[in-house]
């Protein structure tokens, strides 16, 4: 019994420092998204859409995907991750909000990636 009741706590504890760790790598997301577009000149007030997802396992690589008022037809797609040394690039795509599958464009977009 007492067995029992010490691996539920570790367990507990756990699996709350893994739900810990994952919201703050998604506020550092968003604090470094927020810097990326303030460095790209762009105003939150023509924010559109926005979605942060995460896209693996351990919560240490997110997407925040946009799309902008003043620029309808391009979805810009912000990849989070903490191991690079720039921790947050962007891809853009053509096409509508809500499409799955991100493929890269080579037109000309409002506000292009930052070098």
């Amino acid at each position: 019994m007492r067995f029992t009741i010490v691996l539920f706590l570790i367990a507990l504890l756990v699996l709350g420092w893994h739900g810990f760790s994952a919201r703050g790598q998604w506020d550092l997301a968003e604090k470094e998204f927020e810097q990326y577009i303030e460095e790209q000149g762009i105003s939150k007030s023509m924010i559109d859409q926005k979605k942060i997802k995460n896209i693996s396992r351990d919560g240490r690589r997110l997407i925040v995907m946009v799309s902008y008022k003043d620029d309808p037809g391009f979805r810009y797609n912000y990849y989070y991750t903490k191991n690079n040394s720039r921790p947050m690039y962007l891809v853009v795509s053509e096409g509508d909000f809500d499409k799955v599958k991100v493929v890269p464009t080579e037109k000309k977009m409002k506000y292009p990636p930052l070098e």
